[in-house]
């Protein structure tokens, strides 16, 4: 009987420290589950109150947009020449027309020199 209990004894602890082990895993795993759910639920809240302001601002800038009225043709065309002129200095600023003088090579590193400390 006693040969029996020495050995039942530790199969029965380790039974229960099995059982014990899955119950705090798993309760764990739920307090975890249950933040992340929590945090999926506010980001949604997020994306929905920012998804109407986007749609009452769409909706604000094409009543504003109707209310203008069209451009005449010299306009237009004022407008577009002066859409071309900023896109062609913005070009030259970036170094992308090519053929001008003023356009500059694109390398992968710096045109520097490191500089050696003086050692004394």
């Amino acid at each position: 009987m006693t040969n029996l209990l020495f050995w039942l004894l530790p199969v029965f602890t380790a039974m229960a420290a099995a059982v014990l082990a899955w119950w705090s895993t798993s309760r764990w795993y739920m307090r975890q589950l249950l933040a992340l759910q929590g945090k999926v639920e506010r980001t949604k809240e997020q994306a929905t109150i920012r998804l109407k302001q986007a749609r009452r601002q769409v909706g604000q800038l094409q009543e504003e947009l109707a209310r203008r009225p069209p451009l005449s043709n010299e306009q237009r065309e004022e407008r577009d020449a002066s859409a071309e002129a900023a896109a062609q200095r913005v070009a030259l600023e970036a170094g992308l027309i090519a053929g001008d003088s003023r356009t500059r090579e694109i390398a992968a590193f710096a045109d520097t020199q490191p500089i050696m400390p003086h050692v004394h």
